[in-house]
């Protein structure tokens, strides 16, 4: 229903209707109706013109969506959802598009859920735990770096000339102190923050 009222242009009962979605389907771990739910919303969100929001929603979709083995639900909304993000990349910009995108894709599913339903009033970028860049040690941050990069723990093994167990401690201990439970958490991490 909420993805019929957008195609109508009722952005208000589209919005409505979504974030029942998403509240109900939000019980459900990882689900990928929620991703659509999330997805619907960013459509409405660029019809709207907030893009940041639409460009952070989709982010969050993407996390939701990842490992899952239903394909119907991703189906449905791929079609849609390649034109609409093109369309908000291009008004946004690639650097900034990414940065929003990437600040979505690090929410956990709770906090994504309520920024969905609005109920997180701060902006994505503080939706993450907030952590100045001096909390991580030099080394560290050359690791957080590489694995926005998109690195494997063999490449930064590589890269940085220590060994891949070197490696994996570094990105445990990133983890841990940044409160991350995911590579890409600490990416968009590193996107918001410039050391």
């Amino acid at each position: 229903m909420g993805t019929n009222h957008w195609r109508k242009g009722e952005q208000d009962k589209a919005i409505d209707d979504l974030r029942k979605a998403v509240e109900l389907f939000g019980l459900f771990d990882r689900c990928v109706w929620t991703a659509s739910g999330f997805d619907g919303l960013a459509w409405a969100a660029t019809a709207d013109g907030d893009l940041p929001r639409a460009a952070r929603l989709m982010g969050a979709a993407s996390t939701v969506r990842r490992g899952s083995t239903q394909r119907l639900a991703h189906e449905m909304t791929e079609f849609v959802g390649d034109k609409v993000r093109l369309q908000v990349r291009d008004a946004m910009g690639e650097k900034e598009f990414r940065s929003a995108f990437d600040a979505g894709a690090a929410l956990g599913l709770d906090e994504a859920v309520d920024y969905a339903l609005g109920t997180q009033p701060r902006p994505a970028a503080q939706l993450a735990k907030s952590v100045a860049a001096d909390v991580l040690t030099r080394r560290e941050r050359d690791v957080a770096q590489l694995i926005a990069a998109g690195y494997s723990n063999k490449n930064i093994a590589s890269e940085l000339v220590i060994s891949i167990r070197t490696a994996e401690s570094h990105v445990d201990h990133i983890l841990t102190k940044l409160g991350f439970t995911s590579r890409t958490q600490i990416a968009g991490w590193v996107s918001r923050n410039e050391f």
